[in-house]
C-alpha cells in the first residue's frame, strides 16, 4: 500500500497532460480552418470583382459598340477599370466587401478581347447588311489588402494578401460595318 500513495497524483497529472495536448491539437486545427475560410472568402471576392468587371465592360460596350472597339483597339484590346471610368464597388463597411471594404486597397479588373470574328449569324437579324463582332472576353479580377504600416516585427500588419480570379464569356458587339 505504501508504494501506491503517489500513483493517483501521477495518473491525474498524466491525464491532464494528455488532455492539454488534445486541446492544443484542436486549437491548431481550428486556426487552420479559419485561415482556409478566409482564403475562400478572398477568392470569392476576387471572382466577384472579375464578374463585375465583365458586366461593366459589356455594359460600356453596348452603349456604342463601334467606339468601344476603336477604344479597345488603341489599348491592344485590353480594357481596365480605370479606363472605363465606372466605380461599381462600394468600399464602405456596409458595401460590396463587408467589414473589409475600407481596407481593400486592390480592387481592379482587366478585360481582354481575343479571337475576333465578324459574323452575320445572330438570331433575329437579317443576313444582309448587319454584322457583329464576336469576341472571347477574359476578365481578370484582383482583390487584396495592402500591408498596413506597422513595426517590421508585426507579421500580421505587414502581411500582403491578394487573390486573382478569371471569368470568360463570348460577347457579340454590334451592329458594326459589314464586309461579308
Amino acid at each position: 500500500m505504501r508504494r501506491e500513495r503517489g500513483s493517483v497524483l501521477f495518473l491525474s497529472l498524466l491525464v491532464t497532460l494528455v488532455l492539454t495536448g488534445l486541446l492544443l491539437l484542436e486549437v491548431e486545427r481550428t486556426m487552420v480552418e479559419i485561415t482556409m475560410i478566409g482564403n475562400e472568402r478572398f477568392t470569392k471576392s476576387a471572382y466577384a470583382v472579375a464578374e463585375g468587371g465583365l458586366v461593366t465592360s459589356t455594359a460600356r460596350a453596348s452603349l456604342d459598340p463601334q467606339s468601344f472597339l476603336v477604344f479597345a483597339g488603341m489599348n491592344n484590346f485590353k480594357v481596365t477599370d480605370t479606363q472605363i471610368g465606372i466605380d461599381v464597388y462600394d468600399r464602405a463597411r456596409t458595401g460590396s466587401f463587408g467589414l473589409e471594404g475600407p481596407n481593400a486597397s486592390i480592387v481592379t479588373y482587366t478585360t481582354e478581347l481575343t479571337h475576333p470574328i465578324t459574323t452575320n449569324r445572330i438570331p433575329g437579324f437579317s443576313v444582309g447588311g448587319t454584322c457583329f463582332k464576336r469576341y472571347v472576353w477574359t476578365t481578370t479580377g484582383q482583390y487584396g489588402l495592402a500591408p498596413e504600416t506597422g513595426s517590421p516585427s508585426d507579421s500580421v500588419k505587414n502581411a500582403f494578401r491578394l487573390s486573382v480570379q478569371r471569368t470568360r464569356s463570348v460577347v457579340y458587339l454590334g451592329p458594326v460595318p459589314c464586309a461579308l
